[in-house]
């Protein structure tokens, strides 16, 4: 994404440092200073746009998987359809 001075609409800018006295920098902005004439301006970060990213294909991700395991063909028997199984653990009542 190209940065582009507010004062003069040029694209000749760099990052610059935060002024040390400055309190309470908005968190998701950076400073900038154009080269041609001089302004300081604050723009969304690049972090921000990469954080994003990272966020939504995280959720696309466990929204995916969830449903891939949740899905169950419908020829499948679902549990309350199988047979329990008698096995030796259970003890046939005595008379």
């Amino acid at each position: 994404m190209r940065r582009r001075c507010p004062n003069c609409n040029s694209s000749n800018v760099r990052r610059s440092s935060p002024e040390p006295d400055s309190v309470g920098e908005p968190l998701f902005r950076s400073p900038y200073r154009c080269r041609d004439c001089h302004t300081k301006f604050w723009a969304i970060s690049s972090r921000v746009y990469k954080r994003a990213g990272l966020i939504l294909a995280l959720t696309v991700a466990v929204f995916g998987v969830m449903s891939w395991l949740l899905m169950v063909p419908a020829d499948t028997p679902r549990f309350e359809d199988t047979p329990r199984k008698t096995g030796s653990l259970v003890r046939p009542a005595e008379p």
